[in-house]
C-alpha cells in the first residue's frame, strides 16, 4: 500500500515555515531539565540556535497539566521574545500498555496538542514520541501497533497536530523497514516519522538506505551519536562519533526536507554526575553548524 498523502493544512510545523530558514536548527530541552525555560531560551539563542523542543512528560516543568492559562501566556511571550521556533514537543507514550493507560495517552496527545496551539498557534509543533515495546516482539505486536496508531491518528486530527513516532533501539519498532511499513499501514497524514539514525546505527543498518527510505515520511530529525559497539548502546553528543553528517545533511537537501534538525542529548549523558547542559549545547552547535551551512541545509543567522 503506497502512501501519497498531503500534509494536513493546519499542521504548518511539518514544514516549519521560517522567515529566515526553510530548515531550523535547534536543541531539545530534554538535555536541559534543570535549566529554567526562559533561561534556556536565552542560552540557546546566544549560542546560535533558532529552534527549541519543549518536553511534555509528567515530571517536567512544561508538562501541560502543570501549566495554567497565565503560565501558557507567559511561556508564549518568552518564546516570542527569544525569536526561537518551536517545531516539536517531546512526549513518552508507549503503545503497548493497558486499556486504561492507552486512554490516558490519547488524553496526553490532546493536552500536548492544545499546548502546542497555545504556544505557537500559527505553526503548531509536532508531538514526537517513542513507541515502546521490545524488539523481539515486533512480529507478534505489529498489527496491534498499527491499530493503536489508528486511534492516535484520530486524536491527532482532533487537535490538529501531527504525531511523529520515533523508532528506538530498544523498542518494538527499531529498524528502518518496519518503521516504513508501519507509517504506510496507518496511512494517515497525522501519523508521521521522527528520524534519528543513532537508533539504527547500533544495528548496523545501512545509513544511506535508511535515509532514502524514511526521510520522505519524516517531519522531524533528532541528531546525536552512538559510540556503542557489539550491541552496546552508548549515546554521545552529535559529532563525537562516526555518523557521516555531510552525507546526512546532503540527503536532507536532496529530499527537500523542510523540518528541523534538533540536537537530542540522551539521558545516558544528562543523568551523569557533572553533566553541563550549556557546554553540551555549545559543543553540539560547534560540531554541526559548519556542516549544516556547507551542505546548504541551514544558513545560520542569514
Amino acid at each position: 500500500m503506497g502512501l501519497a498523502l498531503a500534509l494536513p493544512h493546519r499542521a504548518k510545523s511539518a514544514t516549519v515555515e521560517s522567515k529566515k530558514n526553510a530548515v531550523s536548527f535547534g536543541f531539545s530541552l530534554y538535555g536541559m531539565k534543570e535549566v529554567a525555560t526562559a533561561d534556556a531560551y536565552r542560552i540557546l539563542k546566544r549560542i546560535g540556535y533558532d529552534a527549541v523542543e519543549l518536553v511534555c512528560m509528567p515530571d517536567w516543568s512544561t508538562a501541560p497539566e502543570t501549566l495554567s492559562k497565565s503560565d501558557r501566556v507567559k511561556l508564549k511571550q518568552e518564546l516570542e521574545a527569544s525569536d526561537l521556533q518551536l517545531p516539536a514537543l517531546m512526549e513518552n507514550l508507549p503503545l503497548l500498555v493497558s486499556k486504561e493507560q492507552r486512554q490516558k495517552h490519547l488524553d496526553r496527545i490532546k493536552a500536548a496538542g492544545e499546548l502546542g496551539h497555545d504556544l505557537s498557534p500559527e505553526n503548531p509543533p509536532v508531538i514526537e514520541t517513542i513507541m515502546g515495546g521490545k524488539g523481539k516482539d515486533w512480529p507478534a505486536v505489529k498489527n496491534e501497533i498499527v491499530d493503536e496508531l489508528g486511534h492516535w491518528a484520530k486524536a491527532a486530527e482532533a487537535c490538529q497536530t501531527i504525531v511523529a513516532v520515533k523508532p528506538h533501539v530498544s523498542g518494538a519498532v527499531h529498524a528502518p523497514e518496519p518503521a516504513d511499513w508501519l507509517v504506510r499501514q496507518v496511512n494517515s497524514p497525522w501519523i508521521r516519522l521522527a528520524y534519528d539514525y543513532s537508533h539504527y546505527q547500533i544495528g548496523n543498518y545501512d545509513f544511506e538506505k535508511s535515509l532514502d527510505l524514511l526521510l520522505p515520511n519524516s517531519v522531524f530529525v533528532h541528531v546525536k551519536d552512538n559510540l556503542g559497539k557489539n550491541g552496546k548502546v552508548q549515546f554521545a553528543l552529535p559529532g563525537e562519533g562516526d555518523i557521516d553528517y555531510p552525507t546526512y545533511f546532503k540527503a536532507l537537501v536532496n529530499h527537500k526536507y523542510q523540518g528541523t534538525v534538533m540536537v537530542e542529548v540522551s539521558s545516558q549523558l544528562w543523568r551523569k554526575e557533572g553533566y553541563d547542559p550549556v557546554a553540551a549545547a555549545k559543543a553540539s552547535f560547534e560540531n554541526l553548524e559548519p556542516i549544516l551551512i556547507k551542505t546548504g541545509v541551514w544558513c545560520g543567522g542569514c
